[in-house]
């Protein structure tokens, strides 16, 4: 298993690390604290604004309802594939959610807010599960061949790089924070392949887009708080985040319907702290979440006419 890990992660040097544990020793928010079971009077503003949006943002899977009927008129083909996405999304639900990341992440933080938030987080990833068990449990009766899990590639690895002690908690913090960005991409994806087929269903994977889009944010402003602000656009981070983010695509292979979702997601992740954006994605003019350009263009090919592709966007 250790052979696997070393395989995905980016090596880590002494001077990071040096740099990260010196950070952490002077970062407020991980030094001890008898206040950390003190929740007011509130300091740390800024945690508890995140804590209260997603207090805001509460809702149970009673509050989706799958359209069966529509649902049983298409085809078996598209009957299948949607079912296989669904349960795709609940495995990496179930895996991020159980394996205790966030509890680990809340356990060693001091600060009362941020304990808050990640205890809140936890129940809405709660909700995401029961909601997608659900629609799974009411959607594979109606499929003719419902194909079985298949878990191509453990996700041991993964999880150790967010959970094992032998790094640093910025940097497992960046991975987690990778892991997430990578997991709220896919879900809106599927969101708006669904858009068209099945309109209810794509208003369930908006909503669980939306709950991970607030974690993101937040993750995005830990980061912000704990990591040193020399690492931030480094290639180094770029890598590690690429590195993440190729892991994820790995170990759930069904998870998306672009194969190629993870190309760009690191670099624009440095993209976000570097400019101190919340969000991981940049939002277009009316608040809509969308995918941020590569940092460095992705060359294509040129046309034997006068237009000359660039990037993915130009296409």
């Amino acid at each position: 298993m250790a052979n696997d890990a070393h395989a995905i992660w980016v090596p880590k040097t002494d001077e990071h690390e040096r740099a990260f544990r010196e950070a952490q020793e002077s970062c407020v928010l991980l030094r001890p604290s008898p206040r950390r079971f003190v929740l007011f009077p509130i300091q740390h503003h800024q945690i508890w604004e995140h804590y209260k949006l997603l207090e805001h943002s509460f809702w149970t899977a009673e509050d989706f309802d799958v359209d069966l009927a529509a649902f049983s008129c298409l085809t078996d083909a598209a009957r299948t594939r949607i079912c296989s996405l669904v349960d795709a999304h609940l495995y990496a639900a179930q895996q991020l959610r159980l394996s205790g990341i966030v509890d680990a992440f809340a356990g060693e933080l001091q600060a009362a807010e941020a304990r808050c938030y990640f205890g809140f987080q936890g129940m809405i990833e709660n909700i995401h599960i029961e909601a997608l068990s659900s629609t799974v449990l009411r959607l594979q009766p109606l499929c003719l061949n419902v194909p079985p899990r298949v878990v191509v590639n453990s996700v041991e690895p993964l999880l150790e790089a967010c959970t094992s002690p032998e790094h640093s908690f910025t940097r497992r913090l960046l991975v987690y924070a990778a892991t997430l960005y990578y997991y709220r991409s896919c879900t809106l994806a599927a969101s708006r392949s669904l858009e068209l087929e099945l309109p209810s269903l794509a208003a369930l994977f908006a909503r669980l887009a939306r709950d991970l889009d607030r974690c993101c944010d937040f993750a995005n402003l830990l980061c912000r708080m704990i990591v040193p602000s020399q690492i931030f656009g480094s290639p180094w981070l770029i890598q590690l985040l690429y590195n993440t983010a190729a892991a994820c695509a790995r170990t759930f292979p069904n998870l998306s319907v672009q194969s190629d979702i993870h190309y760009n997601l690191a670099e624009a992740f440095c993209i976000s702290l570097s400019n101190g954006v919340l969000s991981p994605h940049s939002r277009s003019t009316d608040g809509t979440p969308a995918f941020s350009p590569p940092l460095t263009p992705q060359p294509q090919k040129e046309s034997e006419g006068t237009f000359v592709f660039v990037t993915d966007v130009d296409f």
